[in-house]
């Protein structure tokens, strides 16, 4: 290996380590670093191809749907949109297979889910700082502030509000912190717990019930439904499932409807934040006032178990002209990011019964099923199912317990991410794209790396 080859090695290392970092932080840092990684890597294949990248079989369905998806940009009403869409979907792809090659390299992986944890943890902190501030970026040009910090300067309270409940920087929402960290602690959740108890020590156990008091808090504060929803299958699923450690699930579980329960109880207590004045101007402010909490928590309490609460109400009209549409596009869908173009066409004629567009249906299903048609959608769904059923007989078969437990964190990500998609499209935020894509191919190249060196 001549010196250039292994100082890009070295220097692929190195921002594969910065990437782990950056994943669950910021979206704009993920990306740059992302182009310059793929001038790396690609250099390194051409070095050093890899004949056996492309042809592992559960990568079918995966390449079946990028194939479709390319199929049904060139029959979209907005040829130049559903480009715009599929450069997204062609990044996270090629996202995926760099780190799905890191299965050669076992040190690289552990370092990468190193940093990515950190990161992880980082997020944490910063989501939670964030809550009780109360700083909340929800437009690009606005930065909502409780009126007892108005006295701080614009280019202060601009920067607090990176850390605006959620991650990647002002232009996200609250639903994507909570999706990402929901992702990333279904992930590591066995991984972290068994470190913990292998070690036997009470100092470690005591650490490991911070560490998710706080994950558990920063959840939850997300005030995500489905996101809350998720959690709590996710820990059926573990009882169900996993034998050992059963009974600190259980407490796991309990610490986590404690946490919830007190949280609503201080919704009852605290005046929640709302809107109380703003400007249109890019870098102005407005201030929240208290509001009736109670009349918070009926609404809340509404959003889950009523379908009269507004919100239920336009995504059950949202997906009825998502269903509309597709009937009227069967086979191959509208295209890629083209559903807004016809959305209105259908809400016109109705307009007290359909909202207006809102960027996506809030449902990651029927999104795709009107945008890619019946056969993006079923390679859609053959690629979760495949994934996880991967996932799901590694974790029955394995005897080595990193894996097991990284193969179950694989199959908890996939879970969580199907429940959730019910009321959000998910699938078409790039941050939590690339996150999610990142854990899946971090767990199958760690099992791909011991089955190839338990054979040989």
């Amino acid at each position: 290996m001549s010196t250039i080859e292994k100082n890009n090695n070295k220097f692929i290392e190195i921002l594969f380590c910065l990437l782990g970092l950056s994943l669950p932080i910021s979206g704009a840092l993920t990306t740059g670093l992302w182009l310059v990684l793929f001038v790396a890597t690609f250099f390194k294949f051409s070095k050093n191809p890899d004949k056996n990248l492309f042809i592992d079989k559960i990568h079918f369905p995966l390449y079946g749907f990028i194939f479709f998806t390319t199929l049904s940009i060139f029959f979209a009403i907005n040829f130049s949109a559903s480009i715009f869409e599929f450069k997204k979907t062609a990044q996270v792809f090629i996202m995926f297979i760099f780190i799905y090659n890191m299965k050669n390299d076992l040190d690289l992986i552990k370092k990468f889910v190193k940093y990515l944890f950190i990161g992880i943890c980082i997020v944490v902190v910063l989501g939670i700082i964030q809550y009780v501030f109360g700083i909340n970026s929800i437009h690009r040009s606005l930065v909502y502030v409780p009126e007892y910090l108005s006295f701080l300067p614009k280019k202060i309270l601009s920067f607090l509000s990176l850390n605006d409940m959620r991650i990647q920087g002002t232009q996200s929402l609250h639903l994507t912190y909570a999706e990402i960290l929901i992702c990333s602690f279904t992930f590591f959740f066995y991984s972290i717990l068994d470190s913990a108890y292998q070690k036997n020590s009470l100092c470690q156990k005591i650490k490991i019930y911070v560490l998710y008091f706080f994950m558990f808090l920063a959840l939850i504060f997300g005030f995500c439904r489905g996101v809350w929803i998720s959690m709590f299958v996710f820990f059926i699923c573990c009882l169900i499932f996993q034998k050992k450690y059963r009974f600190q699930i259980f407490k796991m579980l309990l610490i986590y409807i404690t946490i919830l329960f007190c949280v609503i109880i201080l919704l009852m207590k605290i005046p929640q934040r709302t809107q109380k004045t703003t400007w249109t101007d890019k870098g102005y402010f407005g201030f929240y006032e208290g509001e009736n909490s109670k009349e918070q928590l009926k609404k809340l309490k509404g959003r889950f178990f009523s379908i009269k609460p507004s919100q239920n109400k336009d995504r059950l009209a949202m997906w009825d002209i998502g269903i509309k549409v597709w009937k009227d596009d069967p086979l191959l869908g509208v295209g890629p990011k083209n559903l807004k173009d016809v959305y209105n066409e259908y809400a016109e004629k109705e307009p007290n019964k359909y909202p207006p567009y809102m960027g996506h249906i809030h449902n990651t299903y029927l999104q795709i099923l009107a945008d890619r048609g019946i056969v993006g959608f079923l390679f859609y769904v053959a690629m979760l199912f495949t994934y996880m059923g991967y996932f799901f007989v590694n974790f029955k078969s394995m005897t080595n317990l990193s894996l097991k437990y990284l193969a179950f964190g694989g199959f908890s990500v996939i879970l969580v991410f199907t429940i959730f998609s019910f009321t959000e499209y998910s699938f078409g935020d790039n941050e939590f794209v690339m996150l999610f894509w990142s854990l899946l191919g971090t767990s199958i190249a760690a099992i791909s790396n011991y089955k190839t060196n338990f054979k040989s």
